[in-house]
């Protein structure tokens, strides 16, 4: 079994995530991430949550009958799981705004 990177690096893959997502995204770069509701982060994150599934679902864990690891195969599951847990983020914020400041769901 294979031991776990620690939180901190955890969170700086999905750091990386998230500035890989701003410059695809520009908008999202802008203060409150260019007033995306929390509706859209949900949507958002249900549709790279349905492609991380699909990519986890196409991808190996192990190479040559199980006894090598797929090292590339589990660099691309990263970045999706980074992609969704930055979503995740986002939409905590939003939400937290809403929340703070009175939004839409009062």
């Amino acid at each position: 079994m294979s031991q776990y990177e620690s939180f901190d690096d955890a969170l700086a893959a999905v750091k990386d995530a998230r500035e890989f997502q701003t410059k695809t995204w520009p908008s999202c770069d802008l203060p409150d991430a260019g007033g995306r509701p929390l509706e859209q982060w949900y949507m958002l994150l249900v549709r790279y949550t349905r492609k991380f599934d699909e990519v986890y679902a196409e991808t190996p864990s192990y190479l040559n009958d199980g006894t090598e690891p797929n090292i590339e195969g589990r660099k691309r599951i990263k970045k999706y799981a980074a992609i969704v847990a930055n979503l995740a983020m986002w939409m905590t914020q939003a939400a937290m705004a809403d929340e703070k400041h009175g939004g839409p769901h009062d």
